[in-house]
This record gives structure tokens, sequence and C-alpha cells, in this order.
């Protein structure tokens, strides 16, 4: 009889054991801190040591008023873990109290499954939220990948022979500047003067509190600091995004992952066609110079950025 309570049991948590994947021990242990617990301890007898738990069936629907949609970022860090935390509380008094003969205890297991059901309900419909914004994302980045496809065709369908060769010797005086050896290299050695006799031809516009310079289809904005290179910035699309990417630590330039953060609600100010993003991540690689890469996932874009300031003092 036991074995046969036994595997109950086991059916009756098996939910986490589906979760599991998404949420570790280490953000439901962060849940615990700011959160307070939905079940407590009841002696069943005063004498003995033995006890069953009972829920906090207020607290719990509470909980299930937050709302997970809202804001992606307080969601992950906050409200998912929090979740998971009630499914594991309510998972350890099903388990408890269904092995004791007591009538209250036992009134406690229906009433937390119910409520676990209902936080599950929570889980499976966050987890269909941010697949259907994924699907989106990624409908949204084909779309804005085609276009470019399409317009730089179109553009140089318009060009010379003469002309073409110029575009495909800029997009190539481009691959060459960007390359994150020589960025590392030159941030904070060059000087403006050295910039501007090395890619001066393809000067743009005085923007942003720095200089921009326009290669084919590509362009840079270099910001200078008492004459001294010392940050650039340009944006990738699609697969060269992801080739570029790759390169900033294969190669020698000495930069290393550090860290991810999340820019939340992010809308792309010089063009608005691009759409926004509820939770874009920031990847940041740095060096023992103190030379920083930040590669910034838009929308449909990436945007690189490599800065060293401390040079310029």
């Amino acid at each position: 009889m036991r074995k046969i309570v036994y595997m109950l049991a086991m059916l009756l948590v098996a939910p986490t054991v589906m979760w599991a994947a998404s949420i570790g021990d280490g953000e439901i242990a962060m849940a615990r801190k700011k959160f307070e617990p939905l079940i407590k301890e009841v002696k069943i007898d005063k004498d003995k040591e033995d006890v069953y738990y009972i829920v906090n069936a207020e607290l719990a629907e509470k909980y299930l008023e937050r709302n997970l949609q809202n804001n992606m970022s307080s969601t992950e860090k906050e409200l998912l873990p929090l979740m998971y935390m009630c499914t594991e509380d309510l998972n350890k008094l099903i388990l408890n109290n269904q092995d004791i003969n007591d009538e209250a205890a036992i009134a406690e297991v229906s009433k937390a499954m119910g409520l676990r059901d209902k936080f599950q309900t929570k889980i499976d419909e966050y987890n269909a939220w941010v697949e259907a914004k994924r699907e989106i994302a990624m409908t949204a980045k084909a779309k804005r990948e085609a276009e470019l496809a399409k317009k730089n065709a179109d553009y140089l369908a318009t060009l010379t022979p003469e002309q073409r060769a110029k575009y495909s010797e800029a997009e190539n005086m481009f691959v060459e500047f960007t390359r994150a050896k020589a960025l590392v290299d030159g941030i904070g050695l060059q000087t403006k003067d050295d910039i501007t006799d090395q890619i001066g031809d393809y000067f743009d516009a005085d923007r942003d509190g720095g200089v921009a310079y326009r290669f084919g289809s590509k362009s840079i904005n270099i910001i200078y600091a008492n004459n001294i290179f010392c940050k650039i910035t340009f944006r990738l699309y699609g697969e060269e995004a992801a080739r570029y990417e790759y390169s900033i630590t294969d190669g020698d330039s000495g930069l290393k992952y550090e860290r991810s953060y999340a820019v939340h609600n992010f809308k792309v100010k010089s063009s608005p066609d691009e759409g926004t993003d509820d939770n874009c991540e920031v990847r940041v690689f740095k060096n023992k110079k103190k030379t920083t890469c930040e590669v910034f996932h838009g929308v449909d874009f990436t945007e690189f950025s490599f800065y060293n300031f401390n040079v310029a003092k």
C-alpha cells in the first residue's frame, strides 16, 4: 500500500520536473529571500515531532494576481522564480501530507493541488507569450534582412562597373578597419589625424558628438577625446553580425566575455520602422587594458561598440 501511495505522490509532483530546465535553484533561492512562503508547519500532536503543512491560500491568490506579461525583465528576475517557488512549496506539502493519516492534512493536499495547477497555468501562459514574441521578432528580422538585401541589390544594379568597384573597395575597407584586433590596438593610440589619413576619404558627417564615415552600405561613428580615438560604433545584420560577434574572441584581440545585461523597452530612435523590443540583450567583452566591446542585440540588427576612455585622460 505504501508503494502505491509513493507512486501517486511522484505523479502529483511531476510538473516540477517538466519546468526545471527554465529556472534554477539559485533563482528560487533568491525568490525565497524576497517573498513570504506559501506553506508553514503545523504539529500533529504537541507531544510528537510529526508535522504537516498548511497552505496560505489567500497569499497564493495574491501572488497569482501578478501580471507576468507586464515586463519581461521583472518577470524573469522575480515573478517567474516566485511561481516556481510556490510550486515547489506546494509539491513539498503534497508529498508530506498525503502520507499522513489526518483529515486536516489530507484536506490541505486537495487545496494545494488546485493552487499548483493555477501556478502552472500562469507559467504556461507566460512561456506561450514569450514564444509568440520570439516568433514575431524572428519574422520581423527575416523581413528586414530581405528588404535590406533587395535594397542593396537594387542599388548595385544602378551602378556602373567602375562605381561597383569603388563600392566593393569601400566595403572591403570597412572589413579591414573594423577587425576586432585592429580596433583594440588602435583605440587609445591613434589620433584623429591618424584616422583621417586612413579613412578620411569615407567621411560622411559630424554626428552625435562624433564623426561618421560611410563605406558603401555600412557606416561607423567614431568619438574622439582630446583628439584620441576612444570609441567606435557600427551595426551589422543577420549572418554577418553573427560571424563578426564570433570573431571578437576567436582571434588575438585579447577580449574575453565578461557578462550580459538587458536593456528594456528599447526604441530605435534613428529608425522607427525597426520597431521595439522589450528585452534586448547586451553582451560585454573586455581585455586586460580595459578596452570594452559591447554587443547590443536589437530587434533585427546587432550594434557593436568598442571603447576605452581611460586612455584619453
